[in-house]
């Protein structure tokens, strides 16, 4: 199989470090923009404000700038995330949720940036929300007393003492009224899901507490978003989608009146934040601010003269982002896919080649061709992923194969004698390209899929070329949800299923001989009971199976016998081997496909979880692992498998590496390129128990240009949701106009956060929960500091001024191996 085998899996979206998501490009222009035509602003985010200053977050620092506008200030410089910076009252301090000792806390500093003091201690995230309008104590939410997904509302001095906690079950968002008296606040936390317009069971409502009376009512029932509620004399300003964008709305807490303030239509209302009688907020990235008393409201113009050290290219060396890899038909280089970059690796000696060298184009899925002469990729240097040509020495410009309107496309697989390339894309659908007429022929379609699986692996993937290029061997899910091998005649455009059972067929690849086709078949069954529940549970049910594609042809295993060859057959045996030197050259593949399934032989191996084969003359290869989940969904990463080989001639199994992530068998059938970890190696196929023979990864590097691939990874996002979203009408909204509206702000971005909001805000526009966006090359991150815990509550003694356990947590969790430390042996608290 020339798909990269298993390390597909665990290494797919790495290169952006998993989105989980895939990178892709597209030029400036492509999104109908430029930086030169464009005035160059910066994206700012989490503002507040207090009199005549603003202060917010940009590149993951807190900057300060003139209500008014004008040139902005760095207040802090740290490398981790700085965010949420809020006045107190009087506008003295400003208290912010940053990383400067390795965990998201709450700290504090003067309103000039200095004399910065770290405030909570807990390995939580703690978010800054505001200040209570009088006691000179930040108010803050955190998880630290409440199970997972939910917050509170906590309130801490500046100095780290009187640490109170809010009387209300549930909160994330909140705001006092002037007196101090109530607050009013959200129970539910969004503002960082990308759930636009959502109306489902997490949709936030006002809530208001009468610390006096204990009292809480619901102030708004709309069955959209309203959140982030500001307290304004008798007013509770806050931000909704009422009108499908969110805009600031004003509720009168005498009439109970809800009034419309601000009216935008493209870009929604983001972390509004009050100061006085104003209120400052995000809007497409730049800030606006909005006088209550007159409702009037404008964009503040800031001007940030600094260098975006992030932005800056780079050159960096890219092992650890290694996503593809095969070998020339000698196994003297590697071919590595590294972080969107198409390179070559010797054996030994010699130079590490970059045949690439775009930051703005992601390179994937690179074949080397069997006679050596060229390496396939796919690139989306066009905008759309295409098929090109490049010379191995990189002494030539590559050539474009294809010339696609949509779509993405995966699995490359040269023929044997190096006329076609397969491949499949997002349609299921299974292709092969000739390359020198440059036409494209289906080969088929799958009808049904697997759930939850990398988009690499999904149907039709797993094709595999006869020896003679005569004829493609793949899977596919049929009506009753079980995979069949099937095989495709280039000769007559017809397909024919060549297992035909009951069981999940996978993972075909034809003998080096032409004479059978091998595949792993999960048949194996021998049900065992569950430890824990009665019921029963399948593990290890794959074996490996074999069927003679001639019907008079001779099975891979005869049965042994000692027989004595003489005379005449022993001097046509030794001819016959002498001749078999070239056979090769001379293979002709012949299929009886009437009564083929019948025709099946097993491996006389035990069950397992096998995957990806791939043979040459002497052996099967195979990966396998005892313990994982496996099954035909591969909906959870099986992680390192080790690789074995079965001897033709021995019919013995022998290890030949273990742990590895992934492999592929030269052309030739005499190496075996491997990835384990960031590690890349050539062995010999001969090899046994190997420790593996590392190649010299410290040249695989790149001229990193982040602008130019931070607009890549934004087309790809684009792309991945038009190809793959579930409703082909996107929801009835004009999916190309939302990637001009979005790609707007890719020229602002500063840094890799940045370019994670802005997606979040296009995929938000499908009004799809669960959509989400996360991960990246972070170049300035803080260095985690683990915090301690006690497994117990404590609190103040007002009487002693001491702190003094409140609870003590005394029961492990034994799945984790969780003991409380105060449970211990030896401990007596």
């Amino acid at each position: 199989m020339d798909t990269l085998h298993s390390r597909s899996r665990r290494l797919a979206l790495r290169t952006a470090a998993s989105i989980a998501l895939a990178l892709a490009a597209l030029c400036a222009c492509a999104i109908g923009l430029s930086a030169s035509t464009e005035a160059k602003r910066p994206l700012m985010r989490f503002p507040d404000v207090h009199g005549n200053t603003i202060v917010f977050v940009y590149g993951e620092d807190i900057w300060s700038v003139p209500a008014d506008g004008g040139i902005a200030a760095r207040l802090t410089v740290n490398d981790g995330e700085e965010r949420f910076p809020k006045f107190s009252p009087d506008g003295s301090l400003i208290a912010f949720t940053g990383e400067y000792d390795g965990n998201s806390d709450v700290y504090v500093m003067d309103a000039y940036g200095g004399n910065i003091t770290r405030v909570t201690w807990h390995p939580g995230y703690d978010e800054v929300v505001g200040w209570h309008p009088s006691k000179n104590k930040i108010l803050f939410s955190s998880g630290r007393k409440s199970f997972n997904r939910f917050t509170r509302l906590f309130l801490i001095s500046p100095d780290g003492t009187g640490l109170e906690e809010l009387p209300l079950h549930e909160a994330c968002q909140g705001s006092y009224s002037p007196d101090g008296t109530h607050i009013a606040y959200n129970r539910v936390s969004r503002e960082f899901r990308t759930w636009k317009r959502y109306k489902g069971g997490l949709a936030q409502d006002i809530y208001l507490y009468d610390f006096a009376s204990q009292k809480d009512k619901q102030i708004t029932d709309f069955d959209g978003t309203d959140r982030v509620p500001m307290w304004i004399g008798d007013k509770i300003y806050f931000s909704s989608d009422r009108d499908r964008v969110l805009n600031i709305y004003e509720y009168d807490t005498k009439t109970e009146a809800v009034r419309q303030i601000t009216k935008h239509t493209e870009y929604d209302v983001r972390r509004p934040s009050m100061g006085g009688s104003e209120i400052v907020y995000e809007l497409g990235g730049s800030l606006w601010l909005l006088d209550t008393a007159t409702g009037e409201y404008k964009q503040v113009p800031v001007d940030i003269r600094s260098d975006a050290p992030e932005a800056r290219p780079y050159r960096t060396n890219v092992k650890e982002f290694i996503t593809g890899i095969d070998c020339s038909p000698s196994g003297k280089r590697a071919l590595v896919v590294a972080r969107g970059e198409v390179f070559t690796v010797p054996e030994k000696d010699g130079p590490t080649r970059n045949l690439t060298k775009d930051s703005g184009a992601r390179e994937k899925d690179a074949v080397w061709s069997p006679d050596g002469s060229t390496i396939a990729y796919l690139s989306d240097k066009s905008g759309e992923y295409e098929i090109y040509l490049v010379d191995p020495e990189g002494n030539e410009q590559a050539v474009r194969l294809t010339r696609h309107k949509d779509g993405y496309r995966h699995a490359l697989t040269w023929s044997p004698d190096g006329k076609r390339i397969a491949f499949a894309d997002q349609t299921l659908r299974c292709y092969y390209l000739n390359v020198e007429t440059k036409t494209i022929t289906a080969v088929d379609k799958a009808e049904y899929e697997d759930v939850d699986v990398s988009i690499d692996l999904k149907p039709i993937s797993d094709f595999a070329w006869s020896p003679d290029s005569r004829y493609l061997a793949y899977s596919k899910m049929g009506a009753d949800l079980v995979y069949q091998i099937y095989v495709y005649s280039l000769e007559h455009g017809t397909s024919r299923c060549v297992s035909g059972g009951i069981f999940n067929d996978l993972g075909p690849v034809f003998s080096r001989d032409g004479k059978h086709l091998f595949f792993i078949s999960n048949r194996r069954f021998d049900p065992v009971f569950c430890d824990f529940e009665w019921e029963m549970v399948y593990k290890k049910i794959a074996g490996i199976y074999c069927v003679t594609l001639a019907k008079d042809g001779e099975p891979l295993l005869p049965p042994k016998s000692d027989e004595e060859t003489i005379g005449e057959d022993a001097a046509a045996g030794a001819k016959d081997e002498t001749a078999g030197k070239d056979k090769k050259d001379r293979v002709a593949v012949s299929i009886d496909f009437d009564g083929i399934a019948e025709r099946i032989e097993h491996l006389p191996l035990s069950r397992g979880n096998y995957r990806e084969l791939a043979a040459n003359d002497k052996g099967i290869f195979y990966l396998n692992k005892d313990e994982g989940d496996f099954n035909r969904f591969e909906f959870r990463n099986p992680g390192p498998m080790d690789l074995y080989r079965f001897s033709f001639e021995d019919r013995k199994e022998e290890l030949v590496i273990k742990a590895i992530d992934g492999y592929k068998l030269s052309a030739d059938g005499t190496k075996i390129v491997y990835a384990k970890g960031d590690a890349v190696g050539i062995i010999d196929a001969t090899a046994s128990n190997s420790d593996g023979s590392e190649l010299d990864l410290s040249n695989l590097e790149m001229v990193l240009d982040p602008q130019a691939e931070w607009l890549q990874i934004f087309n790809e996002a684009w792309r991945m949701e038009r190809d793959y979203y579930y409703e082909p009408n996107m929801h009835g909204i004009d999916w190309n106009a939302i990637k001009e509206k979005y790609g707007r702000l890719m020229p602002y971005a500063s840094c890799r956060q940045d370019v994670v909001y802005i997606v979040g805000e296009l995929i938000g526009e499908l009004n799809t929960s669960h959509t989400y966006v996360f991960g990246g090359d972070i170049r300035r991150e803080a260095e985690n500091v683990n915090v301690g815990m006690l497994g117990a509550d404590w609190e103040v003694d007002e009487t002693s001024n001491r702190y003094r356990f409140s609870n003590i947590l005394r029961v492990p969790d034994w799945t984790d191996e969780a003991i409380p430390p105060l449970l211990r042996p030896g401990i007596d608290v």
